[in-house]
């Protein structure tokens, strides 16, 4: 994030305070959510226009969420290692689900 938004963000939890930034996070999330849900539907069963606008609500609201744990980092502490290590995680479950699939195929030959 620039200078400018940091500043931004910071204003905004000092000006609406921590309390009601966290109500907003969670109702964020929440509308992400919903857009999550409506995609998926409009994937199934909705004309093209219609997935369109699904995806294009669902990263207006991902924008949203984005902002709101932006401020959440600006307030608790960011939580990059965390994230670092969660994707190492990740890698590692695929890795051996991988490694499963593949003596998995060998044992049905």
């Amino acid at each position: 994030m620039t200078e400018e938004q940091e500043a931004i963000l910071k204003r905004a939890i000092d000006h609406y305070g921590i309390d009601n930034q966290l109500t907003k996070t969670v109702e964020e999330l929440s509308e992400l959510t919903k857009e999550i849900c409506k995609l998926k539907i409009a994937g199934q069963n909705f004309n093209g226009a219609d997935l369109i606008r699904a995806r294009q609500n669902l990263l207006e609201e991902k924008a949203d969420v984005y902002i709101m744990l932006m401020q959440l980092d600006l307030y608790f502490g960011e939580s990059l290692a965390i994230i670092d290590e969660k994707i190492a995680r990740l890698e590692q479950r695929m890795d051996e689900d991988d490694q499963n699939d593949c003596t998995r195929d060998t044992a049905e030959q």
